[in-house]
């Protein structure tokens, strides 16, 4: 949701298709949020007036660094190899067989 001091027109796509020319001029004095069934979508806004943030997206755990793929690392065939290389071989034994 964007959060700014004054609280932005919204507008609902079908609205935003039908009156484009519009809502491009209205953009020019402040910013714009298009909803799709209630939800933000998107900002429309003039880029030469308005300095925009990118909110980055929250950063997911990767499997290979859960502690799981370190406890066998007394395996023969798992020495010298790093927790990625061993998740690897086994991702492609779980779907390709050896």
């Amino acid at each position: 949701m964007l959060q700014t001091a004054i609280e932005p027109k919204r507008i609902a796509v079908r609205d935003f298709q039908h009156n484009f020319v519009k809502h491009s001029q209205f953009a020019k004095q402040e910013p714009i949020v298009v909803t799709k069934f209630g939800e933000d979508q998107f900002i429309f806004a003039d880029f030469n007036t308005y300095d925009l943030k990118i909110k980055k997206p929250q950063q997911k755990y990767l499997t290979s660094n859960l502690k799981f793929f370190g406890m066998h690392k007394d395996r023969e065939d798992w020495k010298g190899k790093s927790a990625t290389q061993i998740t690897e071989e086994l991702r492609k034994a779980a779907w390709y067989g050896k």
